[in-house]
């Protein structure tokens, strides 16, 4: 419902007291003429006095209801200027909002008071309303026209069809990854089946060597470079003298091998051999450069040594694995 103010339009004196008055020049002004609830409006007061700091003006907001019909949001910086009977004069604008809310279609109009000291001590006042403005709702003006309606059941929206294709092709690129690498395990699979299998001497010495590639030792590693070469030293006497060595101590070891045929020489090299590496695995003893190429070298020397009694490997035989890590693979059976 349109909310109309409309107010006596006025720029004379409402009233006044005191012939003192009469040297102040007072108007007031609304802008914009039209609005609706909670716009802004500018209420412009014009004083022209001769002395200006004796005069004061203060904006009067009506009320209704208990509560503000107006309310005050801002006030501009005054301007001043100079009329040509010599008076000064001030430009004074207020920022005001109309909140109404009630059913009245009258809204108490905006004024100002304004208050003259005079040189006696005493003072006038003088109460300035404004021009009549329109205050519409906040509702559009076709509001009787409205139906409210309930509120709407959930609809389900369609799922776009590009969401399925993506989706399709992602599942398939999966299943593809998969069936590679299926395909992959089983070709390993067949080449290992088919392929006869590598010598026990042949896999150590390439162990060692491989163990020498990876430069394990330039990049202070060493902890781990001992532990390869004892794990392969390790499988390869547990499979050449068919027992389980990776569970052994290395005390248990050596004592495993005083009852099979190793040669003295080669048994003395591993003892040498796991000593040195169980002082790096576990007493935390730092070898030099030279002291791991030595035991790498002991290492090849009872390969070398005891190579003349390995058997003749046959189809059903598996071949050892590369030792990855300490402890960490076993060959062919052993755990």
């Amino acid at each position: 419902m349109n909310r109309f103010c409309q107010f006596a339009a006025c720029g004379a004196l409402v009233c006044a007291a005191g012939a003192g008055f009469a040297d102040t020049v007072s108007s007031v002004s609304i802008e914009p003429k039209q609005g609706r609830i909670a716009d802004r409006f500018q209420l412009k007061v014009s004083v022209a006095a001769p002395d200006l700091n004796r005069v004061q003006v203060t904006p009067l907001l009506g009320e209704k209801d208990e509560e503000s019909t107006w309310s005050l949001i801002g006030r501009e910086a005054n301007v001043d200027s100079k009329t040509a009977d010599g008076q000064t004069k001030r430009e004074i604008t207020f920022m005001i909002a109309p909140f109404t809310t009630g059913t009245s279609d009258m809204l108490d109009p905006p004024a100002v008071l304004v208050t003259t000291l005079q040189p006696d001590g005493s003072s006038t006042t003088a109460t300035l309303q404004a021009q009549a403005v329109e205050v519409k709702s906040v509702l559009p003006d076709n509001r009787e026209q409205i139906q409210i309606k309930d509120i709407a059941a959930p609809v389900t929206l369609p799922i776009p069809k590009w969401v399925y294709w993506v989706g399709g092709i992602v599942g398939g690129v999966i299943v593809a990854s998969l069936a590679l690498w299926l395909l992959s395990r089983m070709r390993r699979g067949i080449a290992r089946i088919v392929s006869p299998p590598k010598a026990l001497d042949v896999w150590a010495m390439e162990e060692l060597e491989r163990v020498e590639g990876e430069r394990l030792v330039e990049q202070k590693r060493v902890k781990e470079f001992y532990s390869r070469v004892s794990d392969t030293l390790r499988i390869y006497l547990g499979r050449l003298y068919d027992f389980n060595s990776l569970d052994l101590t290395s005390y248990e070891l050596m004592e495993r091998l005083k009852e099979t045929s190793v040669p003295g020489e080669a048994r003395e090299r591993t003892n040498q051999l796991l000593d040195e590496a169980d002082l790096v695995k576990f007493a935390k003893y730092v070898a030099e450069e030279a002291a791991c190429r030595r035991a790498l070298e002991w290492a090849r020397q009872v390969v070398a040594g005891t190579r003349h009694q390995i058997a003749a490997p046959t189809q059903e035989g598996a071949t050892a694995q590369p030792v990855q890590s300490a402890g960490a693979v076993s060959p062919g059976g052993q755990a």
